[in-house]
């Protein structure tokens, strides 16, 4: 465990605000209720080594984390205080901080994922042991996962009901922004010297990412329907980083939405769908939601696989979208379910290699989504494209990219000797695709009619 802001310590009590997936001071719920406490609060961040040393050490997420954690140490700092961060395990810092500190309470925001999970497991442990309560808030959801279920209270597995719930219940919800921070009793650090929130104090690189303010202007929402899906044409929110990080409210991103964009708003709700799902079926974290398709014979070329990961396939729009995110840390969201298709259907590929690589390579990087859409886009998943969908990367290409505006940014060398030809058939793997899947269904409904006599 090492300390990166250097701060001396003193007795008056204080509760201790534990940053996560919230890097902002404006519409916390978690931290509203800390300075609600009475208390002076002292703000916490750990760079948790149990979770970072999973990713490579030019992973472009923590270059964007490092980003929004410098600006809200800048934030705290006007109202006179510091954001306090530590390297190591978070339970250990806690308790660390439990043990040199008057703690009379740990406010948070909880994380819903399989790790979040766990390290809250862990802080509740200490926390319990030393006698402090911790204190969780639901922050970067509209509703907790459990709160949109069945009559019956059983989760919802098809996104068209739980939409249907999703959006009654956000009918009554009360989306006022919580207390402005400003009315915060900081922690007061005597000596909390100046740190330089960047990737190198954490043990990694500085990633040629690029980092953007969510784009969320009315003309922007009012024309998101009719934009999104053309990869040249800027229509997109960029709004993925600031969720992944929590550097703007849920509530006011989607009170924008609900107000302009109905169509953003359904890529909201596929968000909280996407974590219902990891939330009540952690089994799809590493393997296939529905069982059948566990026994898909897939091809894995591992040659295949590098070239969709350098963007040589011979197929241009496939090949702008892996070197944009090669490049970037980022790819326009309709190239991410062409890459995707072609990846797992015309090349037969174990879609969790290529989760793995987005996960690896993706500045916005969030474990339920990227799970949910590839789990969609492999048919493997709840609510999924039907196995025999899938995507022409040339019909695409025709249909958003007509006059080749994006891919020849990205693949200026399309159409001339230097560019490789194509590496599979289209046709051909298709119809190899589609009888892949139906063996694998056909094997297990088989096996289960043979189970039940």
């Amino acid at each position: 465990m090492r300390a990166i802001t250097r701060f001396t310590a003193s007795q008056e009590p204080v509760v201790i605000f534990w940053f996560r997936r919230d890097l902002r001071t404006e519409d916390n719920r978690g931290l509203a209720k800390a300075a609600g406490s009475g208390h002076r609060v002292l703000p916490l961040f750990v760079f948790d080594t149990d979770i970072l040393d999973r990713f490579d050490k030019d992973h472009p997420a923590v270059t964007v984390m490092c980003k929004s954690l410098a600006d809200l140490d800048s934030q705290i700092r006007k109202a006179g205080s510091a954001l306090i961060a530590f390297i190591g395990t978070t339970a250990k810092v806690i308790q660390h901080l439990v043990k040199s500190l008057n703690v009379s309470a740990v406010y948070a925001n909880e994380d819903f994922e399989p790790e979040g999970k766990r390290v809250e497991g862990e802080v509740r442990d200490v926390l319990r042991d030393a006698g402090v309560p911790l204190h969780l808030s639901t922050d970067h959801l509209i509703f907790r996962p459990g709160k949109i279920v069945k009559d019956d209270g059983t989760p919802y597995r098809v996104y068209g009901h739980f939409r249907r719930r999703w959006l009654k219940a956000f009918e009554s919800e009360a989306m006022s922004p919580t207390r402005e921070m400003t009315e915060a009793r900081w922690f007061k650090p005597v000596d909390a010297g100046i740190t330089r929130f960047t990737p190198k104090i954490a043990g990694f690189q500085e990633a040629n990412t690029v980092i953007t303010d969510p784009l969320l202007n009315r003309e922007r929402l009012l024309q998101y329907q009719n934009r999104r899906d053309y990869p040249a044409a800027d229509g997109t929110t960029r709004a993925g980083q600031s969720l992944r990080f929590g550097t703007i409210s849920i509530r006011k991103i989607t009170g924008l939405a609900s107000r302009y964009s109905k169509t953003l708003l359904d890529e909201l709700i596929w968000r909280e769908f996407f974590m219902n799902i990891l939330f009540h079926f952690p089994h799809a974290e590493s393997g296939s939601f529905k069982q059948g398709y566990s026994s898909i014979r897939w091809r894995n070329s591992e040659d295949h696989f590098m070239r969709w990961c350098e963007g040589t396939t011979g197929f241009p729009l496939v090949d702008a979208g892996m070197r944009e995110l090669k490049e970037t840390g980022y790819m326009h969201n309709r190239v991410r379910m062409i890459t995707a298709s072609f990846l797992t259907k015309n090349l037969l590929t174990d879609w969790q290699w290529g989760e793995a690589w987005f996960a690896s390579r993706l500045s916005d990087f969030e474990l339920s989504s990227n799970n949910g859409n590839w789990q969609w886009v492999a048919g493997t998943g709840c609510d999924a494209a039907p196995y025999f969908r899938v995507f022409s990367p040339a019909a695409q290409q025709i249909k958003f990219d007509r006059r080749g505006e994006y891919t020849s940014k990205w693949v200026p060398e399309a159409g001339s000797d230097s560019y490789p030809a194509p590496i599979i058939d289209e046709k051909q793997t298709r119809k190899a695709a589609v009888e892949a899947y139906r063996e694998a269904l056909s094997k297990y409904k088989g096996e289960r009619s043979n189970s039940r006599e």
